[in-house]
């Protein structure tokens, strides 16, 4: 049964059961229904087949986003952390001639080149209306397009994953089972809502499960920018507020397990924390079960509509990213490469049709436990071949380093060289971080091993546009704000 058709069962049978709460105020299922249904009817008097979502996490946003699934208009929500370029990028690709957003001007600075033709701050839900001077679109949407998902992977440009209600239902129906998610859960949305792994893992599994979602405020979170600056805020809330299931990327669970060996009390009623999009080191997975948080990593993508692989209760893999999901098959090629069946794959906005075989190529490496848990080893395109030949996945680099508990980032590289460098983020001073640093390189062989590093200049984050919003390093941004001092390594070598 969809998530609406569920929607409509949970507003009949248990019309006074909360759905979803912030710090506004709450709905209970009966209200959500109503007011879904409501917004729904004023989205069809616009006569758009799609419409541009920029807003902050809120109750408000759930509604507008389920009442376009229900309006049948295709929404596309835009990341609160997209630089104005990017912002430019997806209005023009995407061909918005209107945007609804809870802040208007902010909107019109991140999109400076499209003047607003009309702006209407009456519209539904407390937000404001923007028509954009956008002919009408010249490209239509494929019929079962319900969502586009922006996604600027590891380079910054945007591309939009197109995709049909069947993808989202089907993962949304698997992570139920696979979570054991019943409507004795409560949720709290930590990432933002346009983030597609909390939009369909954190709000829309828990709606169709009868469930509670709480969606606090950033500041109510403790969240700076991307970043969590102070955890023991959610930790607070998920005790006070008895939360059983959240969604954390590593940088948050880090932020967690630090508070938590300081002396903050875990949380008890904390059941499944479920964790990804980036890679995640044993060392922070062990300090996990150490005390004893139900963490469990999976791996996923847009194109899939999320999540394809997820550890269970009663299969956790520590290191693995846990099995497929129930409607997904996977394989490995013979390089190592991660193939998807029954991810539903429908292609990108504005690319012509694709083409493509019974299996999905993801580009991630990976390899398999002895009962089918998959470990990811890194991206295929990021594999560099040394001046010696040698293949060097740098995420596997990476992750030996960032088992040291204060080396927070690093990206590595060596495409071509003599040897491995790397810029670091870390909270050691700089002799013991050079130690850790050469500990750590004698656990590698000697290809692999960073011989020259140098500091961070900021941690990397979506904001400064060296992280994607899930934690994964932009390779190709981070080399260019350190090119140069990076390239002095080399030719202080050249000169010896």
């Amino acid at each position: 049964m969809t998530l609406l058709a569920m929607l409509a069962v949970h507003a009949a049978k248990y019309p006074d059961r909360l759905a979803l709460r912030d710090q506004h105020g709450q709905l209970s299922y009966a209200e959500l229904a109503e007011q879904v249904n409501a917004c729904a009817i004023w989205l069809q008097g616009l006569g758009v087949d799609r419409i541009g979502f920029d807003a902050q996490n809120a109750v408000s946003w759930v509604i507008v986003d389920l009442a376009c699934m229900q309006a049948g208009i295709c929404v596309m929500p835009i990341p609160p952390f997209f630089s104005a370029e990017q912002v430019t990028h997806v209005v023009s690709q995407a061909e918005l001639s209107h945007v609804i957003t809870d802040h208007p001007e902010r909107f019109v600075q991140r999109c400076a080149s499209f003047a607003c033709a009309e702006c209407d701050q009456t519209v539904i839900q407390g937000y404001a209306l923007l028509k954009l001077p956008q002919a009408e679109a010249t490209q239509p949407l494929p019929r079962d397009v319900v969502k586009v998902t922006f996604t600027s992977g590891t380079t910054g440009s945007p591309k939009g994953v197109l995709l049909t209600h069947q993808q989202i239902s089907a993962v949304t129906e698997s992570l139920i089972e696979v979570a054991q998610i019943t409507s004795d859960d409560k949720h709290v949305c930590v990432m933002p809502l346009a983030v597609l792994l909390e939009n369909i893992a954190g709000v829309y599994v828990l709606l169709q499960a009868g469930a509670q979602v709480l969606i606090p405020s950033a500041d109510a979170l403790g969240m700076q920018g991307s970043g969590m600056d102070t955890p023991q805020r959610l930790l607070s809330m998920i005790i006070q507020k008895g939360i059983t299931t959240v969604i954390l990327t590593p940088g948050m669970l880090e932020g967690f397990i630090n508070v938590i060996e300081a002396g903050h009390p875990a949380p008890t009623d904390l059941r499944f924390c479920a964790l990804g999009g980036a890679s995640v080191s044993i060392s922070l997975l062990n300090r996990a079960a150490a005390l004893q948080l139900p963490v469990y990593q999976g791996y996923g993508m847009s194109e899939c509509a999320s999540v394809v692989c997820l550890n269970a209760v009663n299969s956790n893999h520590i290191g693995s990213v846990g099995k497929a999901l129930p409607h997904v098959r996977i394989t490995l090629a013979d390089d190592g490469e991660v193939l998807i069946q029954g991810g539903g794959f429908t292609g990108y906005l504005g690319d012509p049709a694709i083409s493509l075989s019974e299996w999905y190529a993801t580009g991630d490496l990976g390899k398999f436990t002895d009962d089918r848990a998959l470990t990811i080893l890194g991206r295929k395109r990021n594999v560099f071949i040394t001046a010696y030949g040698r293949n060097v996945s740098p995420e596997w680099v990476e992750k030996e380093f960032t088992s040291h508990p204060e080396i927070q980032q690093i990206a590595v590289y060596g495409e071509a060289r003599p040897f491995n460098v790397a810029v670091i983020h870390s909270s050691l001073a700089d002799t013991l971080l050079a130690n850790a640093i050469a500990k750590i390189n004698n656990t590698l062989p000697d290809y692999a091993r960073v011989t020259h590093w140098l500091r961070a200049d900021e941690p990397f984050s979506p904001i400064n546009q060296l992280l994607t919003a899930t934690g994964r390093n932009r390779r190709e941004s981070i080399y260019d704000v350190y090119a140069d001092r990076l390239a002095s390594f080399y030719n202080e070598y050249i000169a010896l």
